[in-house]
């Protein structure tokens, strides 16, 4: 269970040993109040696109486009039905790429995972590779081993190949009816039934994860009503990174969320979801991920350049304008664990 009453308060500094002891055994999110403007109004576009071209290199950028590019075009297949044991080669090759990236604590690829969508690319087939690339993130950290790592990035990639009977459905400009949702539900069987019917050889608990990353701790999810121990370690990351990275985009019936707030939402519902799974990502990604733009309460204005495992709301931030929004000369970095009275007030991916 995950208790959202010990992440420290970034004034309390003066009690920060006593709260990281107790952050040790506990996950909380009441720690926000000065997170008062998620959506990142203030902070000036001209801004925005200065702090955007300085979060990663060019050449770190192109690094990482082609193999997420690459991704994109096998998701689609999943996604549109035409997924063959030819397009299985080419996922397990894109997922040990993907491996490659998180082992190397390369994450220029969350700098794709956290852009809006493509509209030339369907919005799940860029959820399918978001997910896979998060939860990557998140097993690594975990300390799974590398033939687990390799399984869980496989089953997040096509985790949802069996919404490919029920496009035409989610794609509506609206929320669906009850008996829509009761036909979507079916999708994580008829996806494992897709893999098992077309595929040959795929692991079994690949399959599994498919068939459970709908399932809840607390036997609210579906398709079967799991609880607890009865849903294997996989479905848990995908699950909570699937529904993650769904709150933090657009969809065709409502808006994105920041990432802070998805969090809030995905940790309120604190019987739902593994406490160690939330734990790693965010000691992992972060409350605030990597090239998050933030005005800290001086008026500055930057960049997330670093997480701080332990302290989530208070991670390194390379400023690039002053108080007076001026660009600086030098860029400063401030590390907000280690800096009393200094946080963040807006962010805006």
């Amino acid at each position: 269970m995950i208790d959202f009453s010990q992440i420290p308060k970034e004034e309390d500094k003066d009690k920060k040993s006593s709260q990281e002891k107790k952050s040790e055994n506990s996950i909380s999110f009441s720690s926000f109040p000065h997170q008062k403007a998620s959506s990142g109004e203030g902070i000036s576009f001209s801004k925005k696109e200065v702090i955007t071209q300085a979060s990663f290199s060019e050449k770190e950028l192109l690094k990482a486009k082609e193999p997420y590019q690459q991704a994109l075009a096998i998701a689609e297949k999943i996604i549109r039905g035409s997924f063959t044991s030819s397009e299985l080669e080419e996922a397990k090759k894109i997922v040990e790429v993907f491996i490659d990236f998180t082992e190397k604590g390369e994450q220029e690829l969350l700098s794709f995972v956290f852009s809006p969508y493509t509209p030339s690319v369907h919005y799940l087939s860029l959820s399918l590779v978001n997910v896979c690339i998060l939860s990557l993130e998140v097993g690594w950290w975990l300390g799974l081993e590398k033939e687990s790592l390799f399984k869980l990035g496989l089953a997040s990639l096509l985790h949802d190949i069996g919404m490919s009977y029920f496009l035409e459905l989610v794609d509506k400009p609206r929320k669906i009816t009850i008996s829509e949702y009761q036909a979507i539900k079916t999708h994580p069987e008829k996806g494992k039934s897709i893999l098992k019917k077309n595929i040959q050889d795929i692991d079994e608990e690949v399959l599994l994860a498919i068939e459970e990353e709908h399932e809840r701790l607390d036997g609210s999810g579906y398709p079967r009503g799991l609880k607890e121990s009865e849903i294997i370690e996989l479905a848990e990351i995908v699950g909570f990174i699937d529904v993650y990275e769904a709150l933090t985009h657009k969809r065709p019936y409502r808006q994105a969320l920041p990432p802070t707030e998805a969090i809030k939402v995905i940790l309120s519902k604190k019987k739902s979801f593994s406490y160690k799974v939330g734990r790693a990502f965010l000691e992992r990604i972060g409350l605030y991920p990597k090239g998050t733009l933030v005005e800290l309460n001086t008026k500055e204005v930057g960049y997330v350049s670093k997480h701080n495992p332990k302290t989530p709301t208070s991670p390194w931030v390379r400023v690039l304008f002053d108080s007076q929004g001026e660009k600086l000369s030098k860029i400063k970095e401030i590390d907000l664990s280690k800096s009393p009275g200094v946080y963040i007030v807006k962010s805006k991916i």
